[in-house]
C-alpha cells in the first residue's frame, strides 16, 4: 500500500493492454497500481520465464487486503497483478536518491522472494519497491504513521506509538531526514511533542 506522487497525473495511468502497447518498461522500473483507496507498488522484473512461459513479471509484496499479516514477497505476471486496475511507471524516488544499477535492483528484489513481515507503516509494498531501487525505505505511507503517532499516540499508544517506534528502529538512517523535511511549523509541533516525553531523534 502506498500513496500518490505529485510528479505524475492521472493520464499516466493505463490498463494493461494500453500499457503494453504504449510503454516500454525496463527491468528495475517501479510500477504503481491504482486500487481506489490506496495504491499498490511493484518492481518490474522484465519479460522473463515464469511457470512454463515467458511473460511480463513483477516482484511485489502480495497478500489479501484483509489478511496483510500473511503477505509475502512474490513474483507474479504483470497482467495478473494489474487485473482491471490502472497503473503506470513511477520512478519518483529517483528525485531523492540515485537509483541502483538495474541488475542490482532485480537482484535485490529476487533475494527477498518469500520474505514476510508486511507492516503498513514500516514495511509495505511501496517501502519494498523503493528499497530495491534506491536502497532507502521510502513511502508516503510513512508520513501517516508519523503524524498518527504525534497526534493519536497518547490515545492509542500500543498501535500508533509502537508503529512509529518500530519504524524508527528499523530505518534509523531516515530519522534526521524526516525532521529536516518538515516545515518550520511542523518542526515546532514535533519539538513540542518531544518535550512532552516522546522519543527524540
Amino acid at each position: 500500500m502506498g500513496g500518490n506522487s505529485s510528479k505524475y497525473n492521472e493520464k499516466d495511468f493505463k490498463h494493461f493492454d494500453d500499457f503494453i502497447r504504449s510503454e516500454s518498461p525496463q527491468p528495475g522500473d517501479l510500477l504503481e497500481f491504482s486500487r481506489g483507496v490506496y495504491n499498490h507498488w511493484a518492481v518490474y522484473e522484465g519479460f522473463v520465464p515464469h511457470d512454463g512461459e515467458t511473460a511480463h513479471c513483477v516482484i511485489h509484496f502480495s497478500g489479501e487486503p484483509k489478511d496483510k499479516q500473511n503477505a509475502k514477497i512474490q513474483r507474479h505476471r504483470l497482467k495478473e497483478v494489474a487485473g482491471t486496475s490502472l497503473f503506470r511507471i513511477n520512478n519518483d524516488c529517483d528525485d531523492k536518491t540515485t537509483p541502483l544499477p538495474r541488475e542490482k535492483i532485480i537482484e535485490r528484489a529476487r533475494s527477498k522472494i518469500s520474505q514476510t513481515g508486511y507492516h503498513v507503516g514500516t514495511d509495505n509494498c511501496e517501502h519494498f519497491a523503493k528499497w530495491c531501487r534506491s536502497d532507502k525505505y521510502l513511502s508516503t505511507q510513512k508520513g501517516l504513521s508519523f503524524w498518527d503517532f504525534l497526534f493519536n499516540g497518547p490515545v492509542h499508544p500500543m498501535v500508533s506509538g509502537n508503529a512509529w517506534l518500530k519504524e524508527r528502529e528499523r530505518h534509523p538512517d531516515e530519522r534526521e531526514n524526516w525532521f529536516n523535511n518538515l516545515s518550520e511549523i511542523e518542526q515546532e509541533i514535533v519539538l513540542e511533542r518531544m518535550a512532552e516525553g516522546y522519543p527524540t531523534f
